[in-house]
């Protein structure tokens, strides 16, 4: 139908006679039942204006086909499917035909060895047709060929070769590969197992092959122990577990092949056997021969220890000989390998070795050396009263230094700490010096309840200028609050006077050096100990 207009069309209006509408120029229209319709068509323009159509359509019974789901068929060789259509409208009709049982009913059996699409066609009694498709597809298999079953030996290496063209790979029991998503893993396990890989194509097709493995034990060789020879003796190395032998290295032997070589050689040697069994797994062992000669004994090490220490010797030569030290004295057995020695002082040791089997002996001589203990000295600077509320501990001779207890110390590892006990004290002091050694020394810090009034005050001072004992003053008054300090000459004149107790008299009296000769001091101090006073006398001297 066609309809033509010199004025732009501004909108399209369709009625199928069936309640259809479409509001498009061209349009389609689907008859769900067969009949004969009136298909009606408004137009308005730009403008505004109407036009209509109509026409009658005759709509013939129609048909409806419905072949199924494609689907897909893991196979190498030709397979059987039922195919399931739905037919509306007309009866079945399947193509290719070749394939199929009945081309002409609902549900065929399809034959195919390959990927394959049947057609299902439906035509109605007016003549109306309807096809739909359906496909089967054919995936091959994947090629998975693992190696052949294998004997292998204990702890022996083996690759489990897999040819394959899949695209991915899982072997199981997977505790026995090395990486069971690979196609060529090793076998790791040391006994026999079988196991499997399936491979999967890229279309999800899987194939599996399996592999025995067996695993046969190494033969258990097992030669001589060790043995110490004296010189010029024949052994015979007498070895059992194998079927065959090698000795390594030859030298020595009489014949590296067998179980039993003898052994003729001059010099020890360490030899290694291996055997193989009738499954040609192999092992080994290893046995030491000694040559035992004056010349294969060995001295004595040297050794260092500090006073009042103890050590044990070594003989150095195992158990294969007597031992004889010399002197005997400090040594807890002289006839043993390994004595405990503890000397006063360094002491060169005599060693006689003598080989049990053979006969010959050797002598050796290592020097003990004993070290001093380091001399300390431990120390206060005071005691502790009202004045002096600490005091400072020294100890001189070492390295480290360790004070105990460690009640009322600023530290304990120090050479000089500062002590602050509530009681009267003992301090012991644990001196180390760099060679390891060690002693001890104490000291004991008094505490009183109250201090002695009589301070020290130098009797003499040279005020000549050369920086030392160039002023007269308080010696470790501490703590004072208030204070008086006077000094007098032999005529009772006052030469100097403060009330500091940092200041002190430089020697001068009215800007001018005082006489040579003998000075009366005079002290009032309030000092934590209370009110203290203090008199004495000391030279001036030049």
């Amino acid at each position: 139908m066609a309809y033509v207009n010199s004025n732009p069309v501004a909108s399209w209006q369709w009625y199928f006679g069936d309640g259809g509408t479409a509001t498009s120029q061209n349009t389609s229209h689907a008859y769900l039942t067969a009949g004969t319709f009136t298909v009606k068509l408004i137009v308005t323009d730009i403008n505004g204006c109407m036009d209509s159509t109509s026409k009658d359509i005759t709509a013939l019974a129609g048909s409806s086909a419905e072949a199924g789901t494609d689907t897909s068929i893991c196979s190498n060789t030709a397979v059987t499917v039922t195919l399931h259509g739905t037919a509306i409208g007309g009866p079945y009709s399947w193509s290719p035909a070749i394939y199929l049982n009945n081309p002409n009913i609902q549900n065929p059996i399809a034959t195919i060895s390959s990927t394959t699409t049947f057609y299902l066609n439906v035509t109605s009694a007016s003549s109306c047709t309807s096809v739909d498709s359906v496909t089967v597809y054919i995936n091959k298999l994947p090629l998975v060929d693992a190696r052949k079953d294998t004997t292998i030996c204990r702890f022996s290496t083996l690759v489990l070769t897999t040819s394959s063209n899949a695209a991915t790979y899982q072997w199981s029991p997977a505790v026995y590969v090395s990486n069971p998503s690979v196609a060529s893993p090793n076998y790791i396990d040391n006994f026999s197992h079988k196991v499997y890989v399936t491979g999967t194509s890229a279309a999800g097709c899987k194939a599996t092959d399996s592999v025995d493995v067996t695993v046969n034990p190494l033969p258990v060789v097992q030669t001589i122990p060790d043995s110490t020879l004296c010189q010029n003796t024949i052994i015979t190395l007498t070895t059992t577990g194998a079927q065959n032998y090698s000795w390594s290295p030859a030298t020595g032997l009489s014949n590296p092949g067998i179980s039993n070589p003898l052994f003729i050689g001059t010099t020890g040697q360490t030899y290694t056997v291996t055997g193989t069994d009738v499954n040609g797994c192999k092992n080994t062992d290893q046995v030491i021969i000694s040559i035992s000669s004056p010349d294969s004994l060995k001295a004595p090490p040297p050794f260092t220890i500090c006073q009042k220490q103890s050590v044990q010797l070594d003989g150095n030569n195992g158990n294969r000989v007597n031992y004889l030290w010399s002197p005997a004295t400090y040594l807890s057995n002289a006839t043993i390998i390994n004595p405990t020695a503890n000397p006063p002082q360094t002491t060169l040791y005599s060693l006689l070795v003598t080989d049990k089997k053979c006969g010959f002996d050797s002598t050796f001589t290592t020097l003990l050396t004993v070290l001093p203990a380091p001399v300390i000295n431990a120390h206060k600077s005071n005691d502790i009263d009202c004045a002096f509320r600490s005091a400072t501990l020294f100890a001189f001779g070492g390295n480290d230094y360790l004070w105990s207890p460690a009640t009322g110390l600023s530290s304990t590892t120090i050479a000089n700490p500062v002590a602050k006990p509530t009681v009267t004290q003992k301090y012991i002091v644990r001196v180390t010096d760099a060679a390891g050694c060690t002693n001890t020394d104490s000291v004991t810090v008094i505490l009183k309840t109250a201090a002695s009034v009589a301070r020290f005050m130098p009797n003499a001072f040279t005020p000549d200028g050369n920086g030392t004992n160039d002023c007269y003053g308080l010696k470790n008054w501490m703590y004072v609050q208030q204070l008086q300090f006077y000094i007098f000459n032999r005529y009772g004149e006052q030469v100097f006077a403060t009330a500091d107790p940092n200041k002190c008299w430089d020697g001068s009296y009215k800007g001018k050096p005082a006489l040579a000769g003998t000075y009366v001091y005079v002290i009032k101090a309030q000092t934590n100990c209370g009110l203290e006073e203090q008199k004495g006398s000391f030279i001036l001297i030049r």
